[in-house]
C-alpha cells in the first residue's frame, strides 16, 4: 500500500501507529523518517537528540534538556488533535511528555522552527537540519489522522 492509498482508504475508528524513526544527527538537529502503518509517510526535523528518554525521571531530563534545543524523549505516546493555543488551530499534540508540554508536529523547515516539536517534511542530505515541502506533507499527515477520528499512538526510536 502507497501513502496516498493509505490516506485514500481511512476511515474513522482505524487505528494508526506513526513511528518516528530518528536516523541522521548533527550539532544542531535530528532527521527522521516518519512511519505511519508499516509505510513510510514522510521525514521530520527534530532538534538535537539528547538521549532522553520516556523512563528517565523528570530530574534526569531537565539536567539535560536544552530549552527549545532539545529533542523530546525517546518512547511511547498518544497523540490527539487539539486546538494549539499558540498556533490558533487544531494540531497532533504528543500528551504525556516529561519535561516538556505542548509538543506538536507541525510545519517548518528550518531546526529553528522545532524548539522542540517534529517538523514534517521532505529531507535532502545535502542541506543539513532542513527539510522541505514541509506545509505539503503536514497537511498529508493532518488528512490521515482527521479521517481516522483525530487520535494516534506514536512511538520515538
Amino acid at each position: 500500500m502507497t501513502k496516498e492509498e493509505l490516506i485514500a482508504s481511512a476511515k474513522d475508528g482505524d487505528k494508526l501507529l506513526v513511528i518516528i524513526k530518528r536516523m541522521v544527527f548533527s550539532t544542531k538537529s535530528t532527521i527522521s523518517e516518519l512511519w505511519v502503518n508499516g509505510i513510510l509517510f514522510c521525514h521530520m526535523l527534530e532538534d538535537f537528540d539528547r538521549g532522553l528518554h520516556q523512563w528517565m525521571t523528570l530530574a534526569e531530563i531537565e539536567a539535560i534538556k536544552v530549552r527549545k534545543q532539545t529533542a523530546i524523549p525517546r518512547g511511547m505516546y498518544h497523540c490527539k488533535m487539539t486546538m494549539s493555543p499558540r498556533f490558533g488551530k487544531m494540531m497532533p499534540e504528543i500528551l504525556g511528555v516529561k519535561g516538556f508540554s505542548g509538543g506538536r508536529m507541525h510545519a517548518g523547515n528550518d531546526v529553528d522552527d522545532t524548539e522542540g516539536c517534529p517538523l514534517f517534511g521532505d529531507y535532502n542530505p545535502k542541506k543539513p537540519d532542513w527539510v522541505s515541502n514541509s506545509t505539503k506533507r503536514k497537511d498529508e499527515f493532518y488528512e490521515l489522522v482527521n479521517k481516522v477520528g483525530g487520535e494516534f499512538d506514536l512511538v520515538i526510536c
